[in-house]
């Protein structure tokens, strides 16, 4: 009798307690977890003014959007809001905790920006930084200087320019060897710009920059814009040097004394640097190879010179404007005008972003 008492009391025992484990185990099951479309995540990587929506299961239930609690670990790197939904604020990394009947869930969030200063290369400890003073935002015109860390003076770099501003952006100076620095501008157009280093084993460095547009700059873009919806595919190099001439002239008036480089644009008129310089840009659109020249003599004188299928020739358009003859456009230095002819060790940098080239012996003559 006395077994079958200790039987009956250890089967209850054993029965109490298995009634108390069950719920606490069922309990236990329920996992908070924490998804983006679908996926299950731990970390999440944002860009900068992002935003993506969390969605939470409890067990197999999925919670309203206001039911868990969310906490940003920095709010100066990534906001969330009582629905759940993560937005980017500035580049860094930070935590998103979310908290739902005791049970929390951390994120690591990552929040990237496409415009940050430094986009570094496929080995960043061998190929070093590059780094503004002005961060990724400038403006159309102006000059940038870049810096490269101590790691990438040590490379032997190629510069290219991309983006939508790309075709416009040049080097004025490349001492990155002795001073660490570049410096470019970008004429004239605005948009998204990227300068990348490559070196002859394949390493890159790049920076991303942002270039706004005044209006002013805005007016000598569409003026160029305006220019080349005049191109044919049916035109020849010598045919657009002819028709950029003829553009420049029919808008302009010759108007003494050196002024702004770009005010036969900007004003309708200006002298033998203002033509020069807005020939520049419109050739340059096309791919002419097109450069600046001056006079050795007393009394200045700006014009282009131009290479056409390796022959250089001398085009003046300020000269054909006023002159109203075809011998200043693409000619010889005898027909051009001896008193016009460039000296070939002639070179002054007038203008950082325009700068004035010796001049190249012109023999021959295009007629059109």
């Amino acid at each position: 009798m006395k077994q079958f008492i200790r039987r009956i009391s250890l089967v209850l025992l054993f029965t109490l307690i298995l009634s108390a484990l069950v719920p606490m185990s069922a309990h236990a099951a329920k996992k908070l977890s924490v998804s983006v479309n679908g996926k299950a995540v731990k970390k999440i990587t944002v860009n900068k003014g992002e935003k993506i929506s969390l969605k939470v299961t409890y067990g197999k239930k999925t919670l309203k959007a206001k039911k868990p609690t969310y906490k940003s670990s920095n709010k100066r790197i990534v906001l969330v809001s009582k629905k759940g939904v993560i937005k980017g604020r500035n580049a860094g990394k930070a935590t998103v905790t979310v908290r739902y009947k005791g049970k929390k869930r951390s994120l690591k969030i990552v929040v990237t920006d496409p415009d940050a200063k430094e986009e570094q290369s496929t080995t960043p400890s061998s190929a070093g930084k590059l780094s503004c003073d002005k961060g990724s935002s400038i403006n159309a015109g102006e000059i940038i200087s870049v810096k490269l860390s101590s790691d990438a003076k040590k490379h032997n770099w190629t510069w290219t320019f991309s983006g939508t501003a790309g075709k416009d952006a040049r080097i004025l100076k490349n001492n990155y060897k002795s001073t660490g620095k570049i410096e470019f501008t970008v004429w004239p157009s605005g948009g998204t710009l990227k300068l990348t280093g490559t070196d002859p084993s394949g390493v890159t460095i790049g920076y991303n920059f942002k270039v706004a547009q005044s209006n002013t700059w805005k007016k000598r873009e569409k003026y160029r814009t305006d220019a080349l919806a005049g191109i044919t595919p049916s035109m020849t190099k010598k045919d657009m040097v002819v028709y950029f001439a003829d553009y420049i002239a029919d808008r302009a008036k010759y108007g003494p004394g050196q002024g702004n480089f770009f005010r036969v644009i900007d004003k309708g008129e200006g002298d033998c640097w203002c033509y020069s310089t807005a020939f520049k840009l419109l050739a340059d659109a096309v791919g002419i190879e097109t450069i600046i020249v001056k006079n050795s003599l007393s009394t200045s004188h700006y014009w282009n010179q131009v290479n056409l299928n390796g022959i250089w020739y001398n085009v003046d358009v300020q000269g054909y404007d006023t002159g109203k003859s075809h011998n200043w456009i693409l000619s010889s230095d005898k027909r051009h005008g001896s008193r016009w002819i460039g000296d070939p060790n002639y070179n002054v940098q007038y203008s950082i972003h325009y700068p004035v080239s010796p001049a190249h012996t012109c023999t021959k003559n295009l007629s059109f």
